[in-house]
């Protein structure tokens, strides 16, 4: 409903208010500008990303890892893309990439405008349900051991908290906070897929994730593991020297960083200085 909703209202305002030639054959460079709207643009999808399994945990699992791949492919990758299509189109002609003003601008009549305004809040619930509810409320449970419901409460109390109207009021508010909250995110996904694809060969056993016990084979040194803890510290380190580009710099270290770490086994070299040092000493 909403792709036909936003092509409707991308031919209105093709026909009504035309495309500017020059935008459409300007050249461009090709250089850091592209990139860091580019790591803007993935960076506001990373939390979706590293989330994903809290919400595919409970799927039952048919065809193996196709599921996943074709899920985000056909569910996320074009709707992405359509949207930042019809964000261009708009700033191209209405001279506002916001598609709520160009929404009003060339809405035929009042009536009409509130039904597309209607359809565009009804995209805004279910995308933030998703990528700015579930994900912090998990965390919120994990943390504090609260309930869902409570944990929904402290969220949307953050949520206003942290005035997100004015952290996207401005173009360098905008990059600037997703490239700053990019910077972790980035080495915790490369850690994530270093794990699972090199070491684990995409062997995980979805209830020892969510077991806390000494008992899971995820515990590691009383439940963290100095490797990817270290390993995101340096991704991020890595990040921090080219802000525009966060997570692109970010998770290609963290996951070298993880490959390096692992390879020497830090988290049994901790473990044995750690028992060193704990030892009681002799009389």
């Amino acid at each position: 409903m909403l792709i036909v909703l936003l092509a409707y209202t991308v031919y209105v305002v093709v026909n009504t208010q035309g495309l500017a030639t020059e935008s459409l054959t300007y050249s461009g460079t090709w250089g850091l500008p592209f990139f860091t709207i580019v790591a803007a643009h993935v960076g506001t999808a990373l939390t979706g990303a590293l989330n994903a399994a809290d919400i595919s945990r409970h799927l039952e699992k048919r065809r193996g890892l196709g599921n996943h791949i074709w899920g985000h492919l056909l569910g996320i990758a074009p709707a992405m893309m359509y949207m930042a299509l019809v964000g261009l189109i708009f700033g191209i002609s209405t001279d506002t990439a916001n598609p709520v003003y160009a929404i009003m601008e060339v809405a035929p009549s009042p009536m009409i405008g509130v039904a597309m305004l209607v359809f565009v809040l009804a995209a805004q619930i279910s995308s933030n349900l998703t990528l700015n509810i579930v994900p912090p409320v998990h965390v919120l449970q994990d943390a504090l051991d609260v309930s869902w419901e409570r944990g929904l409460v402290i969220t949307g109390i953050l949520s206003i908290a942290s005035f997100p109207w004015v952290l996207f009021s401005g173009g360098e508010i905008y990059f600037l906070f997703i490239n700053a909250y990019s910077v972790p995110l980035g080495p915790v996904l490369g850690v994530l897929l270093a794990d699972y694809w090199l070491f684990r060969a995409g062997d995980t056993s979805i209830n020892s994730l969510y077991d806390k016990s000494r008992d899971s084979k995820f515990w590691f040194i009383n439940g963290v593991s100095v490797t990817a803890v270290a390993s995101v510290l340096i991704g991020s380190g890595a990040s921090l020297l080219m802000m525009d580009l966060s997570w692109m710099i970010g998770l290609p270290v963290g996951f070298l960083a993880y490959v390096v770490l692992r390879k020497v086994d830090l988290d049994q070299q901790t473990a044995d200085y750690l028992s060193e040092t704990e030892a009681p000493a002799a009389d």
